[in-house]
């Protein structure tokens, strides 16, 4: 008996290093014990707990872990003794449509393949996330079917509320701002945006950067930069890469939020204009990182490098990364990733789309106009109300006079306050507008007042003809 709990600590133990983020120790663990189960009937559980474990390991290959969760279900007697009821399948899943996009041409299947391993999971631990509403709502999206994205949005929100699992919730909100730009409908585009805002004071450390890396994206996809923290700005996530995993050598961003933070990083360079650091970070984020070796994060690094070398003029090497990531948007007629970069692209993206039929190039061609159309009408609402987590009249003031050099004497006999109130003013502007120095407020009082519009937004803005 000692040694089948001995197994089941050690499973146990597993589980827990999962959660940490120690993926390659976890492995190993896993290795040993599986060396020391035996197949008789009396281990029979343990064996099947251990295959539940190795699918929640390779949860971003559905069909292995369709194999292992299948094994799983054979072998334990009802719902799972080592993992939680109602734990997710994985926290690291955000974004599955990509995720688990694999092979070109193969997004419907895949779908199946994904609600067959959800179906499995829920089976044996029950309550997690439907992935497999998301990413049905996703490729939607994708395909350009707004009416049925948005449906399928509200049917995956409903569950995340329901499990209480935020990450699917900030998920959905940012798919929300996406589809209410292409239907033109600022009240949901602000309801939505402010639940991502507001995220950014949860207590979890994960949701809160995960929402400031959501709400920076948001804001640069119709050309502000303003509101991109300075973590993001810079580059500094404080991590190293060990393989496909990373180690932080300093207390930054958190590993589960890594890849997410580089990628808005990348879009900051490039929509400011930084071409060669844009060029260098895709490099770094393949060799070192290995980050390409998913397919959302593969799609965005060559169309980053693409759209920095149609910018330095460079049209051999536009043509080579446009072209790998053609080959995966195409086939599955993904208008929208594509047609979102147009204005960094432009007719290069059109060119590249001819050999995968007429069908597809008009439907680039469609939503590509429409696209530079729409920035205009979001654009207005953001600048007309720049401060997403507004300040108030009082804050807004003391923030000015701030930013124009008074000291905070000088502040308060102007507006007939006390020193102390308007140091509290301050903290709540530093707070709200994510700074920790006046030097920081001037910068951040200047992007706003001149709103900060981005690189391509002010030299692209062309129609397709």
């Amino acid at each position: 008996m000692w040694r089948y709990e001995e197994l089941f600590s050690q499973l146990k133990r597993a589980l827990e290093l999962t959660e940490q983020q120690e993926c390659e120790s976890a492995k190993e663990l896993l290795e040993q014990v599986r060396e020391q189960l035996d197949d008789d009937e009396e281990y029979k559980d343990l064996l099947g707990e251990w295959n539940l474990l190795m699918a929640r390991m390779n949860f971003f290959d559905p069909d292995q872990a369709i194999s292992y969760l299948q094994k799983a279900r054979d072998m334990i007697d009802g719902r799972s003794k080592i993992v939680p009821f109602g734990t997710g399948f994985s926290m690291d899943v955000y974004g599955p449509f990509f995720t688990f996009l694999r092979t070109p041409g193969t997004a419907d299947e895949t779908g199946e393949k994904l609600e067959h391993m959800m179906e499995l999971y829920d089976s044996l631990c029950g309550g997690t996330s439907r992935y497999d509403q998301l990413y049905q709502a996703q490729l939607a999206y994708y395909r350009g079917e707004f009416e049925k994205a948005k449906s399928l949005f509200l049917k995956a929100e409903g569950s995340a509320k329901k499990s209480g699992n935020l990450l699917d919730q900030i998920c959905v909100a940012e798919y929300k701002t996406r589809i209410a730009f292409h239907m033109r409908d600022p009240v949901t585009w602000n309801q939505a945006f402010d639940f991502i805002c507001g995220m950014q004071s949860h207590e979890n450390r994960v949701l809160r950067e995960i929402a400031a890396c959501m709400k920076s994206q948001i804001r640069m996809s119709i050309g502000l930069l303003a509101g991109v923290p300075r973590w993001i700005r810079c580059g500094k996530f404080g991590a190293i890469s060990e393989g496909k995993h990373y180690r932080m050598v300093e207390d930054r961003v958190s590993h589960s939020v890594f890849p997410i933070a580089w990628i808005t990083y990348m879009e900051y360079l490039l929509y400011a204009g930084d071409f060669y650091s844009v060029i260098n970070g895709a490099d770094i984020a393949a060799s070192l990182y290995g980050l390409n070796w998913m397919t959302l994060y593969d799609c965005y690094l060559n169309i980053y490098k693409a759209s920095a070398w149609n910018a330095l003029g460079n049209q051999e090497r536009t043509v080579e990364y446009l072209r790998e990531a053609v080959k995966i948007l195409a086939p599955d007629g993904l208008w929208l990733f594509g047609a979102e970069f147009f204005p960094t692209l432009g007719e290069n993206l059109l060119t590249e789309l001819e050999p995968f039929g007429l069908s597809t190039l008009e439907e680039y061609r469609k939503f590509s106009k429409e696209y530079l159309g729409k920035l205009a009408i979001m654009r207005k609402m953001m600048t007309e109300s720049v401060f997403r987590e507004p300040l108030t009249e009082k804050e807004q003031t003391v923030a000015r006079l701030a930013a124009l050099g008074l000291k905070n004497e000088e502040i308060g006999g102007q507006l007939s306050i006390s020193r102390n109130t308007v140091k509290y003013h301050l903290a709540n502007v530093y707070k709200k507008l994510e700074i920790s120095n006046r030097l920081e407020l001037k910068e951040a009082m200047e992007a706003h007042k001149e709103y900060e519009f981005a690189y391509w937004t002010k030299i692209h803005e062309k129609e397709i003809s």
